[in-house]
């Protein structure tokens, strides 16, 4: 069994799928309190219901937080990315 980081990005989506090819895979999402966490499982839980990623396993969910590294005012907190001129 492989051990895949996943976020539902491109990079982790394809290695999940390319070692689902050969074994048995288990997806790990590190949550870590940003803004747009929840629309991102929401893509990781449509993208797991998908054929290539039929040996991935039950998706675990790792918590890292870091809200003590950003003000509460942050952006990626509050889901308000800057303006470009910013």
């Amino acid at each position: 069994m492989t051990g895949v980081l996943l976020s539902a990005g491109l990079d982790s989506a394809v290695l999940a799928a390319a070692e689902a090819r050969t074994g048995d895979v288990q997806p790990i999402y590190v949550s870590s309190g940003l803004a747009w966490e929840t629309e991102e499982l929401a893509a990781l839980d449509r993208l797991l219901a998908t054929p290539p990623y039929a040996r991935v396993g039950a998706l675990a969910r790792l918590s890292f937080t870091v809200a003590d590294l950003y003000p509460t005012t942050h952006w990626a907190l509050r889901g308000e990315p800057p303006a470009f001129d910013t």
